[in-house]
């Protein structure tokens, strides 16, 4: 399984993000994951509205869609993404740029119409990569071969609101401070199993 490799800790935390499906193979686990190409963008916007200062961070849950977006730091604008469809990505491919697709630019900009009074043309877009799983949750578990090993990935979309919280998760698996009593079956490596 760890051909050739040497291991001089006693826990390993596997955190691949992007690579999930490329790596986690190499430690015998094939995981219902997908990378999935979206975009996020920032608009020019009115300061006074939308600085940091004055404006938070934001999700929009819409009957169909889901966009999150910042305020403005440092005058860069307020940046939005559209947290749902997307496309699949080809990871053996370079990642296409902003504007290959008219829909990089257009969901944005008319939920910033919609949604965000006084926020002005698009200004910069940028591609980047999910990887998600069926369900969107993370995967935060033991190896089910090698107990000393533990996963984490998946995070896409929504982990890094979390990261704090998932910190504390791996600090507690790590160290075998089970005091907290998370229950994380909802990250479990087998849930897609159950049958």
């Amino acid at each position: 399984m760890f051909r050739n490799v040497a291991f001089e800790d006693n826990v390993h935390i596997v955190t691949p993000g992007a690579a999930a499906r490329k790596i986690l193979p190499l430690i015998g686990l094939q995981l219902p994951l997908q990378e999935i190409r979206n975009t996020f963008s920032w608009f020019e916007t009115d300061e006074s509205i939308y600085a940091a200062t004055d404006f938070p961070a934001f999700t929009f849950e819409l009957p169909e869609e889901t966009y999150y977006g910042f305020p403005s730091i440092k005058g860069a604008g307020v940046k939005i993404g559209h947290h749902d469809g997307g496309r699949p990505r080809d990871m053996e491919k370079p990642i296409e740029p902003f504007g290959a697709y008219e829909q990089d630019e257009q969901n944005v900009a008319s939920f910033a119409q919609q949604h965000l009074p006084k926020t002005g043309k698009h200004g910069l877009g940028k591609p980047c990569t999910y990887t998600i799983t069926p369900d969107e949750n993370f995967f935060i578990d033991n190896h089910p071969e090698h107990e000393h090993v533990i996963l984490a990935c998946g995070f896409s979309g929504h982990g890094f609101k979390f990261s704090s919280v998932v910190g504390e998760i791996l600090t507690d698996m790590v160290t075998g401070n089970r005091q907290s009593k998370r229950d994380l079956s909802l990250f479990s490596i087998n849930r897609f199993n159950k049958g």
